[in-house]
């Protein structure tokens, strides 16, 4: 068990202590079920303890008031999680070849790094420095991997795609597949469309579960740094996604669109193919984005449009029966009146 004393804690996270500098912490825990030896945080508003909740410590807010031991912190969730990497470290496996692991003679493998059971690394294939490559992970031909990866058990990574470093891909994931391209041969068959391009990954980017990275056509598709995948999103061929962009969960981004930097989607929206979204845009949940949006902006429903203009209309649309029945009264009256 890892254990930290709150002042060490508080110096980690760049916090106030208030209380006992010396209260020995041992793990972190929610608010409403914390108990001896843990730290809860409260993200905003008063501290509401219930029977079950007996924190040792508290990160909560500036101001905030309670008897508990705290450290009072700008941001309590980044604290919060500040705390989860220190008092919950990753245990990593020793570094070096399982030996049922399959890597080609010509593959280089960094030092510190570590191949899990049952993994293949393809020739020509480079992994850097601290890397951790989880069993029956599938890495190509030619695939250049950074310093200090994460590469999930199941993950596939297809030959020459580039991660940069600090890349964390979780199980399922395919980075590099064939996009879905084809055309019709003069017997109306589709043919199939070679794609000969590949997938370029930036430093810092993390892609969920069973995700597929669609390699480009001729060229490249892009994640730029810091950009974040939830779990179920399909990235198509030559899209290039802004650096610090973010995507919930069962997105869907067609062929040639380019995302701006510090773009937010929520879950479930589908973007058509060669759009242009800007930079610092918001997307709602399962909007449907068919056309380049022209200005920063939030936006909601298909086809998106800015989010005062949808909720105008959705508003009316709630009242359509009404509408429907006020306007068939008046049509009868008018009826009436025109054979009276």
């Amino acid at each position: 068990m890892f254990r930290m004393i709150l002042s060490e804690i508080a110096g980690a996270v760049g916090g106030e202590l208030c209380g006992d500098a010396d209260v020995e912490i041992t793990g972190c825990a929610p608010l409403e079920s914390a108990g001896p030896g843990q730290i809860a945080y409260v993200e905003k508003g008063g501290v509401k303890l219930n029977a079950d909740s007996r924190p040792s410590a508290l990160i909560v807010g500036k101001g905030v008031e309670t008897s508990i031991d705290r450290i009072e912190v700008e941001n309590p969730l980044l604290a919060f999680a500040q705390a989860i990497e220190l008092l919950h470290p990753e245990t990593n496996p020793e570094p070096g070849i399982h030996p049922t692991a399959v890597v080609d003679d010509s593959a280089r493998i960094g030092e510190g790094t570590s191949i899990g059971c049952l993994s293949s690394v393809g020739a020509g294939s480079e992994i850097g420095r601290n890397c951790v490559i989880h069993p029956s992970v599938t890495i190509g031909r030619n695939c250049r991997i950074g310093d200090d990866c994460v590469i999930h058990p199941r993950a596939v990574i297809i030959n020459g795609s580039v991660l940069g470093n600090k890349v964390i891909i979780h199980s399922g994931t395919v980075i590099g597949s064939d996009g879905f391209k084809y055309v019709r041969d003069g017997g109306g068959q589709n043919l199939k469309v070679k794609h000969i391009g590949i997938v370029r990954i930036g430093d810092d980017v993390e892609i969920g579960v069973n995700c597929a990275v669609d390699r480009g056509f001729l060229e490249e598709t892009v994640l730029e740094d810091g950009v974040k995948l939830d779990n179920l999103i399909q990235i198509g061929h030559n899209v290039r996604v802004g650096a610090g962009s973010v995507i919930a969960a069962q997105a869907g981004i067609s062929g040639s669109t380019i995302i701006g930097e510090n773009v937010m989607f929520g879950g479930q929206v589908g973007v058509a193919d060669h759009v242009k979204i800007p930079d610092n845009t918001v997307v709602a949940a399962q909007s449907g984005v068919i056309a380049s949006l022209k200005s920063s902006a939030v936006y909601a429903g298909t086809p998106a449009i800015e989010i005062p203009r949808w909720r105008r209309m959705h508003a009316a649309l709630i009242r359509l029966p009404e509408l429907v029945k006020k306007v068939r009264r008046l049509e009868k009256k008018e009826r009436t009146v025109k054979w009276t």
